[in-house]
This record gives C-alpha cells, sequence and structure tokens, in this order.
C-alpha cells in the first residue's frame, strides 16, 4: 500500500488565473528541496470561467505534480474549503490561498517540522513587533487567542490534522460565517503551544505549535507567506 503524504497543500481557486500563476511558481521552485512522496498538491477549481485550467495544465507539463478538480458548479468558498478538506489523504492539511506565495524553502522547512510528529495545529503568524527569537509557551487556548487575536482566521497561516476532520459534526453549518476552516482549526485539545519568532523576508513571522504530547523538541528555521 502506498504510504501517505506528510502535507497535503490544497489550493482553493476561482477566477484568479494571474495570480494562481504566481502561487504556483513559488511551489514549483521548491520541487528541488523536498521529497514528492511526502507531499500532495491540489487545486481545486469553484467552477470558473477565466483560463485557470490551461495555468494548471502548464505547471503540470512542466513536472509540477498536481491533482486538479474543476467542481461542476460554484460551492462558494466555503464550499470548496470543505471540499479540499474531505479530499486531502495527507497526515496535515494546508489550506494555501491562491494569492499566498510560499518563501523559497517553505515547504521543505514545513515537511522537516512535521515530519514524524503528532501535532495538533501549526500555525504561522505575521508579527508586527520587532523580532525577539523568544519561545513563549501557552497551556490553554485562551492565551493563545489573546496572543494571536484575529490572525488565527487568516486561512494561508494554519496546518492541522486530517484525523481532525472525523471529530467535526456536520462542518457545512458553518458555511454562513465564512470562516468554514475554523472548527477543524480550533477543535484541537491544545497541550502545549509553542511560539518560536524570527526575521523572513517580507514580513516576520512566528511558528504556534499546538502539541498533542506532553514534551516538544524543535529546531525551526525562517519560513514564511507574502501577499
Amino acid at each position: 500500500m502506498k504510504e501517505k503524504p506528510i502535507l497535503s497543500i490544497c489550493i482553493p481557486t476561482y477566477n484568479r488565473a494571474d495570480v494562481l500563476r504566481g502561487s504556483l511558481e513559488c511551489v514549483y521552485n521548491q520541487l528541488q528541496d523536498i521529497d514528492l512522496s511526502e507531499v500532495e498538491i491540489y487545486v481545486s477549481d469553484n467552477c470558473s470561467s477565466d483560463n485557470t485550467w490551461e495555468i494548471v495544465d502548464t505547471f503540470i507539463k512542466r513536472g509540477l505534480p498536481i491533482k486538479y478538480n474543476r467542481n461542476q458548479e460554484n460551492l462558494l468558498a466555503a464550499g470548496n474549503f470543505l471540499h479540499c478538506i474531505n479530499w486531502a489523504s495527507g497526515k496535515y492539511i494546508y489550506l494555501l490561498g491562491d494569492d499566498d506565495y510560499l518563501l523559497p524553502g517553505s515547504i521543505k522547512l514545513l515537511l522537516d517540522a512535521l515530519r514524524g510528529k503528532e501535532y495538533g495545529l501549526l500555525f504561522l503568524k505575521n508579527e508586527e513587533h520587532e523580532n525577539t527569537g523568544l519561545v513563549m509557551e501557552y497551556v490553554d487556548k485562551t492565551e493563545f487567542v489573546k496572543k494571536v487575536s484575529y490572525y488565527y482566521t487568516f486561512i494561508s497561516g494554519c496546518v492541522f490534522r486530517k484525523s481532525i476532520v472525523k471529530d467535526i459534526e456536520n462542518p457545512i453549518r458553518y458555511k454562513p460565517t465564512h470562516l468554514l476552516q475554523m472548527p477543524f482549526i480550533w477543535s484541537q485539545q491544545s497541550v502545549l503551544i509553542v511560539m518560536l519568532c524570527f526575521l523572513a523576508r517580507y514580513c516576520k513571522l512566528g511558528w504556534l505549535l499546538i502539541q498533542m504530547e506532553d514534551t516538544i523538541s524543535l529546531t525551526c528555521s525562517s519560513i514564511g507567506i507574502w501577499r
């Protein structure tokens, strides 16, 4: 049996072929750094009327192993998010906005951080204050929310476990909130949350890791998302 990938990078898109091109280019440029058996790349086209498929097909021909889906009808953004979440087969799911561009080396660093680990949530936060390199630990979600505020609603800032999906009852009921991804991000019980701050190109970022076990050992380098 083929081993499941560590990470599913799922890109929901609709009528934004030009910005999608940039996002896929950033992923393509990282192919040399990663073991393709550890990652799957999925583009879910929400019934676009532009040339989205042509852009995707160009990258497939260049060697980017994209699995492509075109919905028969527009499911609205939340419906397309849910489709991606249900489709993903990786241990962890990364919903990446089609207009969010990964910095060089980001995918490798994500895989290195997730490989063999049992995290519930990996959170990338855009830091507004000066980078200090401090490690901050949290033991409850209230303190987590105080720190990250509304940033945890940023779809491209969260990587969460696929196993959480089955625990969310009737997730489509959250569709009117336009934040359908949040129950999957927030359902994991936290034991330890760690934030490592560092300076990355274009923006300052930190990682928050909600750990499912009592101890953590992590070496981290810069990773980033820029818009």
